[in-house]
């Protein structure tokens, strides 16, 4: 059984990406931010090796 993605509610995106890179060397794109949604919805995908967890705010 493989996982391939995981989503996590936090309440500060920029910190939680911020944690993962620096105590677990976790890569991130950019912070997504989808202008058409009515409510705000920002988002960061953090890599480890072959696994990603998507961060949303």
């Amino acid at each position: 059984m493989k996982i391939e993605h995981v989503a996590i509610y936090v309440k500060d995106l920029e910190g939680a990406k911020n944690f993962f890179i620096k105590y677990f060397a976790a890569k991130s794109n950019n912070l997504y931010h989808n202008m058409r949604t009515v409510a705000t919805y920002e988002s960061c995908i953090i890599g480890f090796e072959n696994n990603e967890f998507e961060f949303t705010e």
